[in-house]
């Protein structure tokens, strides 16, 4: 019987502590479409949820100069001198499910 008990006990401490973990969607983070400046550079994102992929595009000044559609879920667009070398690089997120 006490066997049993402790069993129950690690189980249900177990399914209490994963319950979360285990239905991660991208409906879940409610971030908007970007569209985000740094420097000369506009990043726009559309995400699209029939297919569940995210459009990003890319413009200097008025001209699209990069498009790429990706499985995963773009959620943010930053940028970093990672070197401490005076140059920024661009980071960008994503989310993955």
């Amino acid at each position: 019987m006490r066997g049993k008990l402790s069993t129950a006990i690690i189980v249900f401490i177990f399914l209490l502590c994963n319950y979360d973990l285990s239905f991660a969607q991208f409906e879940n983070l409610n971030i908007e479409n970007l569209n985000i400046e740094l420097g000369e550079f506009l990043f726009k994102t559309s995400y699209e949820t029939s297919a569940y992929t995210t459009t990003l595009k890319i413009f200097k000044g008025e001209k699209e100069i990069y498009k790429k559609v990706s499985d995963d879920k773009i959620t943010g667009i930053s940028e970093y001198d990672l070197n401490n070398d005076g140059k920024l690089e661009i980071l960008i997120d994503r989310y993955t499910g």
